[in-house]
């Protein structure tokens, strides 16, 4: 008989590992608050995610071709910020806006967690 092993452990990151709405509501938080925007942060942040389901099913079906996610959530935060009124953005200002999909920080577990699944596992 042969025992099957479990040898690497597989997941999404978004979300699993990282708390990506508070990260990025802070961060733009933070940021209307330097350049005095106002705006429900909460509200704007949950709408911005809301590019990436429609984004992906274009490019999944062919209306849209290979497009890297960082364009689909440009086009839609380039969209969103003008339905807030914010329109004095810089080039650099709407492109650090959108990297903050870079800039995750992890749930306060995950990184202890992760170091111990690496212990027996691989981890991707």
């Amino acid at each position: 008989m042969t025992v099957n092993r479990i040898k690497a452990v597989v997941f999404d990151t978004f979300g699993t590992v990282v708390d990506w709405r508070s990260s990025i509501t802070e961060e733009f938080r933070a940021f209307g608050k330097q350049k005095t925007i106002d705006i429900p942060w909460e509200a704007f942040v949950d709408e911005w995610r809301t590019a990436y389901k429609p984004g992906m099913d274009a490019v999944r079906s062919g209306v849209w071709p290979w497009t890297k996610v960082g364009k689909i959530y440009r086009s839609k935060l380039e969209a969103i910020l003008l339905k807030y009124g914010v329109d004095t953005l810089t080039e650099d200002e709407k492109s650090y806006l959108n990297h903050a999909w870079h800039r995750l920080n992890p749930w306060p577990d995950s990184v202890a967690g992760l170091t111990r699944l690496k212990k027996r596992y691989v981890i991707s």
